[in-house]
């Protein structure tokens, strides 16, 4: 069976217990994760945060779900 997790981009910005990072995803409950959001300009998919994509200073939430699979 499929089970799927949502994830928002902006649970990282909750205070408190509520802050959720990627990491914390129980990888062992999902057989997939839909990442939100992204936003469409000029008929392309872009990030929707700042830190979605990675930085030659810091891994980007994109790649932390990627980074999932590999665990």
């Amino acid at each position: 069976p499929l089970i799927i997790c949502y994830y928002t981009n902006w649970s990282q910005y909750r205070h408190g217990k509520g802050q959720f990072y990627p990491e914390y995803i129980d990888i062992n409950l999902c057989t997939h994760i839909i990442y939100a959001f992204a936003k469409v300009e000029n008929s392309r998919i872009n990030p929707y945060e700042w830190n979605d994509e990675s930085s030659p200073w810091s891994i980007g939430m994109y790649q932390r779900i990627i980074n999932l699979r590999k665990t």
